[in-house]
């Protein structure tokens, strides 16, 4: 945070999920001379601890949901989940879908709000290709407005905008196959053309995407000391968000 401080000459709040044996490093980081502290919760997530077994309430990994008002705009609250998902050995750790749509619930229950952000590391791919067909995520559909739909009795959709899925919702890309491209060559996260980490909105409108390489990174520490070239393994993903 010091060095976003040195190069925006702002000064910035955090707060985060604290305490021992908590997983997640959950965080929420905001201007301090624009937006002030309201509330927060430490929300306690769903994890499968072997393949195949059920979702239960993890004992460690916790997300956080912070709100926050607007100095600058009178009556604008925002509420904001910092999330990192669950990982371990097994490939459905995460319980995806069933921490979507708990912290769905807990991000509207921070009060009344003009705009939600949903950001952080998911731990889970939005597709996956075979065949070259792409084949979206349960969790993804049922999150990302207009994709689809997730779960039974009933199967929905959670209506978040994801910017970089908006961008290229277009006429030319009119297969899943097309969008997974056209999203995850420039705006991958993590390992080879692999997206998992999201910014999700509940917002007016969600656009001017944006991924920050190691490069941009690295330039934007310039003259602050010796910096490693990657400022994490993931990439960070931005947009341009609207209150309703």
């Amino acid at each position: 945070m010091k060095v976003l401080e040195a190069r925006t000459t702002q000064d910035y709040n955090c707060y985060e999920v604290l305490g021992s044996g908590k997983r997640g490093g959950s965080a929420v980081v905001y201007r301090a001379d624009r937006l002030s502290f309201s509330s927060k919760e430490e929300v306690r997530l769903k994890h499968r601890v072997n393949q195949g077994d059920p979702c239960t309430e993890s004992t460690e990994w916790f997300n956080l949901v912070v709100r926050l008002t607007d100095d600058a705009v009178d009556g604008k609250a925002i509420n904001v989940a910092s999330v990192h998902l669950a990982a371990s050995d097994n490939d459905d750790a995460d319980c995806a879908w069933e921490n979507m749509k708990l912290l769905n619930s807990k991000i509207a229950a921070r009060g009344e709000n003009k705009m939600q952000i949903m950001a952080g590391d998911w731990n889970n791919k939005d597709a996956t290709v075979s065949g070259g067909a792409a084949n979206w995520e349960c969790w993804y559909e049922g999150t990302s407005v207009n994709v689809g739909t997730c779960g039974t009795n009933p199967s929905q959709n959670l209506g978040w905008k994801d910017p970089q899925y908006r961008a290229c919702d277009t006429t030319d890309n009119n297969t899943p196959m097309k969008k997974f491209t056209c999203i995850n060559g420039p705006h991958w996260t993590w390992g080879n053309n692999t997206r998992i980490d999201f910014l999700f909105a509940k917002a007016h409108t969600a656009s001017g995407t944006g991924t920050v390489d190691y490069g941009q990174a690295y330039d934007a520490s310039a003259g602050l000391g010796n910096r490693a070239p990657k400022y994490s393994d993931h990439r960070g993903q931005g947009a341009a968000l609207k209150y309703y």
